[in-house]
């Protein structure tokens, strides 16, 4: 399990689509949480349990914030 943490949503993007390639063939799965996008959605996500997580510090801060993470 792991947290890569990212300056901007762009760059998070970019990072968790090159892992999710990385990935694609073993049974690890990973969330993409940034601001912008839907805390619902995301918050799901991270509940079903994920190994890796690519995201803002923000994003990720209001996620142990509510315990998600």
């Amino acid at each position: 399990k792991g947290i890569i943490l990212s300056p901007t949503r762009e760059l998070c993007i970019q990072i968790h689509n090159q892992l999710s390639l990385l990935i694609s063939n073993s049974e690890m799965n990973s969330a993409s949480i940034y601001g912008g996008d839907s805390f619902e959605k995301q918050k799901k996500k991270l509940l079903k349990g994920v190994d890796v997580i690519v995201g803002t510090p923000g994003r990720v801060f209001d996620h142990i914030s509510q315990g998600n993470i």
